[in-house]
């Protein structure tokens, strides 16, 4: 704003001035001292004139616009002083009157609306009122257009109107002023010289304004670009300059951040250099700008995973670290970032030094901390996770009791009221949450602990944004904390909650990609945990998928990647295990073989490369029977066995799996050395196991393996007595509910009946008995093996002349559980067809020899029932839980299968689980697990429609079935041929001997039938040699009835013809060879009398639980 004053006179200078020109002249005068001394009485001299003036003067219109003009321009500065709202209404209205009569000359018109401008803004500047705002800016914007660009205010009025257009922004938040400030700069700049001391700080201020634009980050170029030509232009001493190099190192690092062009970076520490050789040595921003330095190189670990820019972040922080100790600054947030980029570097590398390091700074950082600053639970949170790791590093016991210390102290100064700042309160919880489950709990095994971290990092999760930055990392950590949690419960839900985080965690996408791979790390390693617990083929899917776009986000030169791509190789071994084909094992070779690559010499990681290939190899030679394979296994297993020292745990089981792959060689070749080697490795894995380690009785078992196929080979009975006396030391080892003890046992009696094979004595029978009996009856240990034990346990019976029918009930009562829990459904009826169809035979023969027809039906009959359930693909038991009680069966099956899986493979098996449990924990588990499966059987067992869930059936229940008629079961074994019948007026069971007919008859008769015929379309049999047809086909049906339908029907007192109506029925049930056969035709067709269809009606059943329940 300027004066406007008129050099206009009533009379000749000679001559005495009129009242008016007086007056004019002293305001004016007064007006021009006080802006000089800002004396307030001279303001009110200056209207007191003006307004005198003004009321003398009538018709000389320059001499109003004057008057008028500077009247406002008085009464405004007098606003300005005193903020009196008469005086702006009265500098308002002057300020109107001098332009409603300012005629046309653009200076004075350019002066008054600049003024009156000013008046408008006046009260938007003063209280806030935005009510006159667009008069005011009407008013700037056509003196602005009244002004020729080469006049020398221009720019400073274009300058002025953008900072009004940006407080108009921040205050009404209208993107049109932001707009409108960048574009008054943008002229205002190119209106300035660059030789100009302004330019600079237009530039400057242009950049700030292209700020309010940012709400897609578009214009950073735009702010950089402008920031980058006011350093250019500022001299060194120019004060505003440091300030510019601090944002424009800011702005560069927030591009480089969302556009991941680190060059951006570089560009922000180089600005930050200028800006320190700029600064005085006491300068407190000094400290501040190295310490941005090492948050930059931090930022781009993070984002890239090198190692380069961790280490340069440390030396940034230390350097920090000194200046802030110099000019007695907080030093304590420096000694933060230095633990925790020490911390970054012991998890990503490992070693105890760093560790370290970790806890030194960490504890400066705590001592330096005043006990009331907000960041006191923070910093009491990361000692206190340190120390715990220290503890587990160092197994001093005295770390983590200070640890919890550090912890609870903590927790108790956190506010409960998370309202207030939840932000803050989330990074807190986040940080306890955190440490009870990667620290105190993975240490300490308390289950309180876990549930804590989960309430912790819960409400973590609730107090964050959906856009925060840190929401990705607070989901997986929660993820992270149920994955823990199911490894102390060994509950799947648990694992399930996880993966439901994590996933959260990677739709979020607000992570970098560093961060989501991560992510990506970690829900491949829990669907892997899913997959070993449940057994779930899609969960291996989905463990290789995640893995997939783990090795796609992890960059070439991070060292995280050799880890990825050694986890994603193991994961397609056991796909390849599953499916039991070798092309996913090749392509898990592939990464494994990338990760070879990656991996340095002096790497740690190198010893489970090794073993990895290993037993990548050893599965194909299992899977090819190629010895190439085998020798491959055996190179790398040896390798990885040389690079560790005898001090670690991993040495015996290195040395356990190359003792297992000379004994594959030893089968294959029956070379004297790979048995000898496989003693050695064995025995000096033995000699470096502690007394408690759980592979102590692995390997005295497999030492009693290869001691006993030497036996088989030579026959020299010392290698047999040395094989049982580690089978015994393996079974002494354990305890009863060790997952292992079963297989022990059984194992330990097949040796003693294989060397006693010719003389048993009755003392070697009875122990053999004890064994095999004990290893049935456990509540632990693989299914099949104690399946197997049963049917030992009954051979052994009958050769000392006891019933075996306890033996055989054992394993009746097995089945069920074998056949719908105990194996994959893929594999369920080659199951059947195999151990399970024998263990059903032997049992039935045995019931009958005993003359237990009620017993043989039973068991009959659940034998069918699993044979025509996988047939005709019915549902199981299991199946029909699942639909009602979707969880019960859900952990039913999850318990089961690490019943499972927890039992121990036989020697010639690819898979061998290692756990770092000792003998009693194993056992401990294992029961406990067994306990919860009872539990839920019996459970499920009193829900309705289940009372018979997993039972074998009764025959009771059998026989409440048949209520019509006559139902014979055809059944025939080693011994005998029996037909078993049931009436529906009579409630028992009848057994016939059918002597004449034995299963050799029988198995021929089906199998001529075979070769005579064929099936098509359904179930009608056409014969393929006709002419054999008539001979062949009288001689079965005469067969049929003179030695199996005519006893029956004198059994039954069916002795006579009978009109159609009036025939009787019977229904048939036919089992093993008798199955197929046409009993229905049965007859001799030469004589009426001799066939069956003339005395009864056939029809036929696949077992007695196809009879529909009568209705009561």
């Amino acid at each position: 704003m300027s004066l406007v004053e008129f050099d206009v006179w009533d009379s000749s200078p000679d001559s005495e001035p009129s009242a008016d020109v007086k007056e004019r002249a002293s305001g004016l005068l007064s007006l021009h001292q006080y802006l000089s001394t800002r004396r307030p009485v001279l303001l009110d001299g200056a209207i007191n004139h003006y307004e005198r003036a003004h009321n003398l003067v009538t018709e000389n219109e320059k001499k109003k616009l004057e008057c008028a003009h500077n009247l406002g321009y008085a009464y405004l500065l007098r606003y300005y002083e005193h903020e009196e709202r008469e005086d702006h209404t009265r500098a308002v209205s002057y300020l109107i009157q001098a332009r409603e009569v300012m005629g046309n000359d653009p200076s004075y018109n350019m002066h008054i609306l600049e003024t009156l401008g000013s008046a408008y803004w006046a009260l938007f500047d003063y209280l806030g009122v935005t009510d006159y705002t667009d008069a005011a800016v009407d008013c700037f914007e056509r003196a602005i257009a009244l002004m020729s660009d080469d006049a020398p205010d221009k720019a400073k009025m274009l300058e002025a109107m953008a900072g009004r257009h940006a407080n108009l922004f921040q205050w009404l938040k209208k993107r049109e002023h932001a707009e409108n400030a960048v574009t008054c700069l943008q002229k205002a700049v190119l209106l300035t010289l660059d030789s100009d001391s302004e330019k600079p700080g237009r530039l400057y201020k242009l950049s700030e304004a292209f700020k309010l634009l940012e709400d897609d980050m578009g214009h950073h170029p735009d702010i950089i670009k402008c920031a980058e030509q006011a350093i250019s232009l500022s001299p060194d001493d120019n004060p505003n300059k440091i300030q510019c190099l601090l944002n424009l190192s800011h702005w560069c690092t927030l591009q480089a951040e969302k556009l991941e062009i680190w060059d951006y970076t570089d560009k922000a520490v180089g600005y930050l250099n200028q800006a320190i050789f700029l600064m005085h040595e006491k300068d407190s921003r000094r400290a501040k700008c190295t310490l941005a330095i090492g948050l930059i190189h931090k930022l781009r670990f993070e984002r890239q995973g090198s190692h380069k820019h961790l280490e340069d972040s440390i030396y940034w922080y230390q350097q920090a670290a000194c200046i802030t100790t110099a000019i007695g600054s907080n030093i304590a947030v420096v000694y933060t970032h230095i633990g925790s980029a020490y911390r970054d570097l012991f998890e990503s590398c490992g070693g105890e030094g760093h560790l370290r390091n970790v806890v030194y700074y960490y504890e400066k950082a705590l001592s330096s901390t005043p006990e009331d600053d907000f960041q006191m639970p923070l910093r009491l949170v990361d000692l206190g996770s340190a120390k715990s790791w220290l503890f587990y590093h160092t197994g001093q016991q005295v770390q983590l009791e200070q640890s919890f210390e550090l912890v609870e102290r903590a927790i108790s100064l956190i506010s409960h009221d998370h309202t207030k700042d939840p932000l803050v309160h989330a990074e807190l919880l986040e940080g306890i949450g955190s440490a009870y489950n990667n620290m105190l709990f993975n240490q300490s095994g308390l289950a309180e602990n876990i549930n804590k971290a989960v309430g912790y990092l819960e409400l973590a999760v609730q107090l964050t944004p959906p856009t925060h930055a840190r929401k990705t990392r607070r989901l997986s950590n929660l993820g992270a904390a149920y994955g823990s949690l199911h490894r102390r419960l060994g509950q799947r839900k648990y694992l399930q909650k996880a993966l439901i985080y994590l996933e959260e965690a990677a739709s979020v996408n607000s992570g970098s990609p560093f961060e989501q791979a991560i992510n990506m790390r970690s829900l491949c390693d829990t669907y892997y945990e899913l997959f070993s617990c449940a057994g779930g083929l899609n969960y291996l899917d989905k463990s290789i998928s995640y893995g997939e776009k783990a090795v796609r986000l992890t960059r070439e030169d991070s060292p995280e990647r050799a880890t990825v791509l050694i986890n994603l190789g193991r994961c397609y071994l056991r796909l390849s295990e599953r499916l039991r084909e070798p092309q996913p094992a090749h392509t898990g070779l592939k990464y494994l073989e990338q990760a070879l690559l990656l991996t340095p010499e002096e790497d740690p990681r190198k010893v489970e490369l090794f073993q990895d290939f290993g037993d990548m190899y050893r599965l194909l030679y299992g899977q090819t029977a190629k010895l190439d394979y085998l020798d491959l296994a055996c190179k790398y297993i040896d390798q990885a066995t040389l690079l560790t020292s005898d001090s670690s745990p991993r040495k015996s089981e290195l040395l356990y799996t190359l003792g297992l792959i000379h004994v594959l060689s030893f089968q294959n070749s029956n070379a004297t050395q790979s048995c000898t080697e496989a003693i050695e490795c064995y025995e000096r894995a033995l000699s470096l196991l502690p007394e408690d380690s759980p592979l102590r009785s692995d390997l005295l078992n497999s030492l009693g393996g290869i001691y006993m196929l030497r036996f088989l080979r030579h026959g020299t009975r010392e290698h047999a007595d040395l094989a049982m006396g580690f089978i015994e030391q393996a079974i002494a080892l354990t305890e009863e509910d060790h997952p292992d003890r079963p297989y022990f046992m059984y194992f330990l009696g097949s040796i003693l009946l294989t060397v006693s094979v010719k003389d048993l004595s009755k003392d070697m029978a009875e122990k053999v008995l004890q064994l095999s009996k004990g290893a049935t009856m456990s509540n632990s240990g693989q299914l099949g093996i104690r399946l197997s034990a049963a049917g030992q346990w009954s051979r052994v019976s009958k050769a000392l002349g006891l019933c075996p029918l306890e033996a055989h009930s054992q394993a009746m009562k097995l089945l069920p559980r074998i056949v719908w829990l105990g194996t994959p459904a893929s594999s369920r009826y080659n199951s059947i067809k195999s151990d399970i169809r024998d263990a059903v035979a032997a049992a039935t023969s045995a019931a009958l020899l005993a003359r237990r027809s009620d017993l043989a039906i039973e068991w009959l009959e659940q034998g069918r029932c699993f044979v025509w359930n996988q047939l005709l693909q019915l549902r199981t038991p299991v199946d029909n839980l699942r639909t009602l009680h979707p969880e019960l069966a859900e952990e039913l099956e999850g318990i089961s299968h690490n019943l499972a899986i927890t039992s121990i493979n036989r020697v010639d098996e690819q898979d061998f689980i290692h756990t770092r449990q000792s003998l009693h924990e194993a056992a401990q588990i294992h029961r406990r697990s067994a306990e919860r499966r009872e539990e839920i059987i019996e459970i499920v067992r009193g829900l309705a429609d289940f009372e018979d869930f997993l039972r074998e059936p009764t025959i009771s229940k059998l026989i409440e079935r048949v209520k019509g008629g006559t139902v014979v079961i055809l059944t025939v074994n080693n011994h005998r041929c029996v037909a078993l019948i049931i009436q529906a007026d009579i409630h028992s069971v009848s057994h016939l001997h059918l002597q004449n007919l034995d299963h050799e008859t029988i198995q021929k008769e089906r199998v001529n039938l075979g070769n005579y015929s064929t099936v098509r379309g359904g179930r009608h049999l056409v014969w393929v040699r006709e002419e054999q047809m008539k001979t062949e086909l009288e001689s079965l049906l005469r067969m049929l009835w003179y030695d199996a339908v005519k006893p029956i029907l004198t059994r039954l007192n069916i002795t006579e013809m009978r009109p159609s109506a009036e025939l009787p029925h019977i229904t048939w049930c036919t089992t093993g060879p008798f199955s197929f056969l046409p009993i229905h035709a049965a007859g001799d067709y030469r004589n009426a009398e001799t066939i069956l269809s003339n005395f009864a009606v056939s029809s036929y059943i696949p077992n007695l639980s196809s009879i529909p329940i009568p209705a009561k």
